[in-house]
């Protein structure tokens, strides 16, 4: 069981950032010496997306805050589903 963390407080207003979680999946990557890229290796990288327009990649072997997330208003509208596109 993993637990994710909220992103830290604005610096300004020092309010918690909302978040509502709509979809999430498991990011693969091919296997390294594989020319065929149907065997996908599981990475403990994790993509989840929220209502309030963000998107946000999470490494659940480092920390439980995101290590990588879209600045506000980059997407135009929620994301409800998650797909990885191949290399």
């Amino acid at each position: 069981l993993w637990k994710a963390k909220n992103l830290p407080p604005d610096s300004q207003t020092l309010l918690q950032q909302p978040m509502w979680t709509t979809t999430m999946q498991f990011l693969h990557t091919p296997t390294s010496s594989s020319a065929i890229t149907a065997n996908n290796v599981p990475t403990h990288l994790l993509a989840t997306g929220t209502a309030y327009q963000q998107v946000q990649i999470y490494d659940i072997r480092a920390h439980r805050r995101p290590a990588l997330y879209t600045p506000e208003g980059l997407p135009s509208h929620r994301a409800t589903a998650l797909c990885q596109l191949p290399d």
